[in-house]
């Protein structure tokens, strides 16, 4: 007999395959079955899975904001406004009687509250020299070379700030109709949602999935309210200010207060500077460190004592976290992602926190 000397061959792998399954005591068809279930019933990693869910609600974010955004801002105002239209309805009214007496109302007070805000953005635009003229000469009086640089940044910021609402207005319209349109079937079909998680779960799930919907929506209702009832006190309370120091378009610098504190932590505080400002120019020293102050004041009280006092633990986030959060929907979207950064991450702690695998998330996320 003549021996090859290409050495020893290779092992097949389908008898290896065979060995192993006779080994084992089960057929390969059996072993291969086994190996498939054995990796399905792998525990997956739940900060993996939310890492991965969180990859992809950011680019949803990202790329579809001109259809995410207008829903977003609908479900905000529906939320602003069922708290009034149950309140209807338990006085007797009839359902859609209530949503859409309410829908109306609130469209006619949008319209004219934005009149009034455009005639004094109008106004205050038509004056703005004046007021250019006096920050330069009152800038001047405490350092003389600085004047000329003050009056250039003031000019280009008043150029800029004019000429870029002047190309939002379009946007602003478009996005308004889609708003409109989005509101109107969500009012349609709210009532509508637990019955059909029921039919689509059956069972302990379907309760689960309804029970944890309810939450987030108490929840979000919750800051909602609160936010809206603390943004009209303050806004009220600042224009009862101004009005008696006879301070400028005083009903633009209250609509700022009350609009711009649905930014958490920031809005308040940015809505001060156009307020101080103006009273510094318009008014001697004196009143104009008065009217300061009692601002200051009613910021403090409205925001730091009473709106924490009535939202509770529903704020209890990581600054550093609500702060990336902001950032990031602010660079998404704009003045409207700043509104709606807290809601969203208030939803999302919620949600996690309902959950047994990411519980831990949910903790890392507060503040305490």
């Amino acid at each position: 007999m003549i021996e090859s000397d290409a050495g020893p061959k290779p092992p097949n792998p389908h008898q290896v395959g065979s060995a192993v399954a006779d080994q084992s005591g089960a057929a390969p068809g059996q072993a291969a079955g086994l190996q498939e279930r054995t990796l399905q019933d792998r525990p997956r990693s739940p900060l993996a899975l939310t890492i991965i869910a969180a990859i992809a609600v950011g680019a949803a974010i990202t790329l579809l904001g001109p259809i995410l955004k207008p829903l977003l801002i609908a479900v905000f105002l529906y939320f602003m406004i069922k708290p009034v239209a149950e309140e209807l309805v338990r006085l007797g009214l009839r359902p859609y009687v209530a949503w859409f007496s309410l829908f109306g109302m609130v469209l006619i007070a949008f319209a004219l509250v934005g009149r009034l805000v455009y005639n004094n953005a109008m106004s205050f635009q038509a004056s703005w020299p004046t007021y250019e003229q006096e920050i330069v000469k009152r800038v001047k009086q405490v350092q003389p070379d600085a004047g000329e640089s003050i009056g250039e940044i003031t000019h280009l910021s008043a150029v800029d700030v004019f000429k870029y609402a002047l190309t939002t207005t379009v946007s602003v319209f478009e996005t308004s109709v889609l708003v409109f349109f989005y509101l109107l079937f969500i009012i349609l079909s709210a009532g509508k949602l637990e019955p059909r998680v029921r039919r689509s779960f059956v069972g302990e799930r379907g309760e689960r999935i309804v029970g944890l919907t309810r939450k987030v929506i108490a929840g979000v209702e919750h800051f909602i309210k609160v936010k809206t009832a603390v943004n009209l006190g303050l806004g009220l309370t600042i224009a009862v200010i101004l009005y008696p120091f006879g301070l400028d378009h005083w009903l633009l610098w209250a609509f700022l207060f009350a609009a711009l504190n649905y930014i958490t932590y920031i809005g308040s505080i940015a809505a001060c500077v156009p307020t101080v400002l103006a009273a510094f120019v318009q008014l001697d020293m004196l009143p104009a460190v008065v009217l300061t102050t009692i601002v200051i004041a009613a910021r403090i009280v409205w925001i730091d004592y009473l709106e924490i006092r009535f939202l509770g633990r529903s704020l209890n986030l990581d600054s550093i976290l609500l702060f990336f959060w902001l950032a990031y929907w602010g660079w998404v979207w704009g003045v409207v992602g700043l509104v709606l950064a807290v809601p969203t991450l208030t939803s999302l702690k919620i949600v996690l926190a309902h959950i047994e695998a990411t519980r831990g998330l949910a903790s890392v996320m507060s503040e305490e």
